[in-house]
């Protein structure tokens, strides 16, 4: 998934998580710093619809994470 990222940093900025691990992701922080345009009551009904929900922590996998900061 990194094949494209070129290393330029020792140790890379990213960790693959093999095999990957069980997560409840609080899609509310995930999408914290989104643009001020973004506002989660003016969703498109085929964004809602399509299952996104921004309101609660839902269960995942985690494959991989980048440090961000």
């Amino acid at each position: 998934m990194f094949e494209n990222w070129p290393v330029t940093f020792t140790p890379s900025p990213w960790r693959i998580v093999d095999p990957p691990q069980k997560v409840m992701v609080a899609a509310h922080l995930a999408i914290a710093t989104r643009p001020k345009h973004f506002r989660q009551d003016r969703l498109p009904m085929r964004v809602k619809l399509g299952g996104l929900r921004l309101a609660e922590s839902v269960p995942g996998w985690l494959h991989a994470w980048v440090l961000s900061c």
